[in-house]
């Protein structure tokens, strides 16, 4: 009984991790449509990034799929925040 119960608490787990670390995606949308970044805080993204990225090199050494994958995305998605958010500074003639 309690292993099934585990099995299932692990799948909401890694299906919730990976909804998580698609979040960020909201802040992607929010700065598009804006045309800027002024709102964000580099620092914030660049710490969660960092965060992602020890999980993820954690997840590698356990060989723990869950955690490799929705470290890897979250890790991605950060990233890709930070690239909006210089790309949108850029100017127009960038994004």
């Amino acid at each position: 009984m309690l292993t099934a119960f585990t099995n299932q608490l692990a799948l909401v787990a890694a299906v919730y991790g990976v909804i998580s670390s698609l979040s960020p995606t909201l802040q992607i949308i929010r700065m598009r449509r804006a045309g800027s970044s002024d709102s964000l805080s580099r620092s914030y993204v660049m710490i969660g990034a960092g965060g992602y990225i020890i999980w993820f090199a954690y997840g590698l050494s356990l060989g723990n799929t869950p955690l490799i994958v929705c470290d890897a995305i979250g890790a991605l998605m950060q990233l890709t925040v930070l690239w909006w958010a210089y790309r949108l500074d850029a100017g127009p003639q960038a994004a």
